[in-house]
């Protein structure tokens, strides 16, 4: 793998360790970063800045020198920290703690299925389009973030907590769940509350 990448960049094995250092570098200052970050912008404001992040760093990577390579990757990698944090956090703050292990196993298992598309994709791009397979990736990520922005629409999220509280079924408070829990009244559920909504509360 990384003979391949090396011939791609057109440099040789050592300057790709370097190149892929920086990416760490660039990921571990995001991620140390991230705490005070999250404080003041919602966390799909930060998964928007790492993507486009990351597509800024790839859009010249095809021309330029071993030590603007190095910045570019450096800010990829803290683009790559800002959308896979976000992601992991969403799942921590919003997802029950007794189905967090299925929910991490079903996020790990989708986002590897990807994978399938995009290896061919790139190898398909290093061969076709050797002198600017990273513009193409760029473009690419571009493409996808104009069209998830349009077509989605993704909402802010804020942080927020569960807890559990007892209450009874009434023809204002009905769940989807077996008979015979819906006659233990009351019973408990968990629920969850974003820090917006308690503060207005409060």
């Amino acid at each position: 793998m990384a003979t391949e990448v090396s011939i791609i960049v057109k440099l040789g094995n050592v300057e790709y360790g370097w190149v892929m250092a920086a990416f760490g570098i660039g990921a571990t200052i995001a991620s140390v970063m991230f705490g005070n970050l999250s404080q003041k912008l919602e966390w799909t404001t930060l998964v928007r800045v790492g993507a486009i992040a990351i597509a800024v760093a790839l859009l010249p990577a095809n021309f330029v020198n071993l030590p603007w390579l190095l910045l570019l990757w450096s800010i990829a990698g803290a683009g790559q920290s800002l959308v896979d944090l976000p992601t992991q956090m969403l799942i921590a703050d919003r997802i029950p703690t007794q189905a967090q292990g299925k929910v991490y196993g079903a996020h790990f298992a989708w986002s590897h299925l990807w994978w399938g598309f995009s290896y061919p994709l790139a190898g398909w791009l290093g061969s076709h389009l050797t002198e600017y397979n990273f513009f193409g990736c760029a473009a690419i990520i571009i493409v996808l973030l104009v069209v998830l922005e349009t077509v989605f629409k993704p909402k802010n999220l804020t942080a927020g907590f569960w807890h559990e509280h007892e209450h009874i079924h009434d023809e204002y408070h009905q769940h989807d769940q077996a008979l015979e829990r819906l006659m233990q009244q009351p019973h408990s559920h968990l629920h969850f509350h974003s820090v917006l909504s308690s503060c207005m509360v409060s």
